[in-house]
């Protein structure tokens, strides 16, 4: 029973490395994500006459 439990921990070790591993690489993703908004919403200020309605949209929504 004990042998068990032990197994059972280590199982569930392991798991929980895979979850926080696999955050991780969510959480990069989502910065690199904001990083690549941030970069499009700077464009389209500093040239919404070039991006025409796309911006004003990306813009407004970004507001609400």
């Amino acid at each position: 029973m004990h042998d068990e439990f032990l197994r059972k921990q280590e199982e569930d070790k392991y798991a929980l490395e895979s979850v926080t591993q696999e955050l991780e690489r969510l959480r990069s993703d989502l910065g690199e994500l904001n990083l690549w908004i941030g970069i499009r919403k700077a464009e389209c200020v500093s040239r919404p006459e070039e991006k025409g309605r796309r911006c004003v949209r990306i813009l407004v929504n970004d507001s609400i």
